[in-house]
């Protein structure tokens, strides 16, 4: 190799030299970003585990916290599957929207001390105000029933009537 370089005009050694150069520096240049990648993600794993470490070193004490919130529960108003259907269904029927809502469970989904429930709940051409009541109705049922997402629009054409969606959860004791 030596021999070729040394063997070429001037100039053609001067390309070859600034080719090498230029091949180093993208090398280096590309390096640079992976190490820079790779450093990035092992601080932000550090700290996700200490995070988790801090957690864990509260485990008693969630536990803890999690029972005695338990306990304050009463398991006669926890809603199952069904129940939280004809809750939401009857809900709707005191503020006015039984005929514009639509309830469509989902399959549960099984805990240790609970399963929990979910129905997704559709209501069509409704005014505000009804819409403002039939969410405060759900809202006097929490803890034992929560709204986990809550989408909201109005009608195409211009109307006043909007359209709601929403996915409502509550929960019921298997122990």
């Amino acid at each position: 190799m030596k021999a070729f370089f040394l063997s070429r005009l001037l100039r053609e050694k001067i390309l070859l030299v600034v080719l090498v150069v230029a091949a180093a520096a993208m090398w280096l240049s590309g390096a640079g970003k992976r190490a820079g990648k790779i450093w990035r993600e092992t601080r932000s794993t550090s700290i996700d585990l200490q995070e988790q470490e801090m957690t864990l070193a509260q485990k008693e004490s969630i536990e803890a916290r999690s029972s005695a919130s338990f306990e304050r529960l009463d398991r006669a108003r926890t809603f199952d599957r069904v129940r939280l259907q004809s809750e939401i269904n009857n809900i709707a029927v005191e503020v006015g929207l039984g005929s514009k809502t639509n309830i469509n469970g989902l399959p549960t989904e099984p805990a240790s001390q609970f399963s929990v429930h979910s129905v997704n709940v559709s209501i069509n051409n409704a005014d505000y105000t009804s819409l403002t009541k039939f969410y405060t109705a759900l809202q006097k049922r929490s803890p034992y029933i929560g709204i986990e997402q809550f989408d909201i629009m109005a009608n195409t054409g211009g109307s006043s009537v909007l359209r709601q969606n929403l996915r409502v959860s509550s929960f019921d004791f298997t122990k």
